[in-house]
């Protein structure tokens, strides 16, 4: 291997250790111990035939790799884009207009939850059992 060829290797190594120091208190060992990992890591998946298509089919191999096993489960479970949080702000803007600002929150809660929600069959039967149950009357309500 080439002295050139090292040196890149070896910045790349010195970059994915600087990303991870975003995440240093969540990790159970120290940056150092990472990098021991990440070089095991290295020479883990070079001695195995299949590759792992996933973050999380590579979870499935990182028990003995505490640290990364850590920062699998945070690439895991950060979302790659932030499409369904503005999309509920935009459902939020169309249902709380200037007319209807004084709802109370509990209402605005269930109708934004319906709006966003919308592709979910909701039973009429269901909502009225649900109503029906939830406070007591003085006049039996039967369908």
């Amino acid at each position: 291997m080439s002295g050139a060829f090292k040196g890149v290797q070896s910045r790349i190594a010195n970059d994915k250790i600087l990303k991870a120091k975003t995440y240093e208190a969540d990790l159970p060992h120290s940056i150092e111990a990472l990098r021991g990992e990440l070089n095991l890591w290295k020479q883990f998946w070079k001695n195995k035939p299949e590759k792992a298509d996933s973050s999380m089919e590579a979870f499935k191999y990182a028990s003995m790799f505490p640290n990364i096993k850590c920062l699998l489960t945070i690439l895991s479970v950060i979302p790659i884009t932030t499409a369904s949080a503005e999309r509920s702000f935009s459902s939020l803007k169309r249902i709380k207009t200037y007319l209807r600002s004084t709802m109370s929150q509990e209402r605005l809660n269930g109708l934004a939850m319906l709006h966003i929600n919308k592709d979910i069959q909701v039973k009429p039967g269901e909502v009225l059992d649900v109503f029906a149950k939830k406070h007591k009357r003085k006049l039996q309500f039967d369908l």
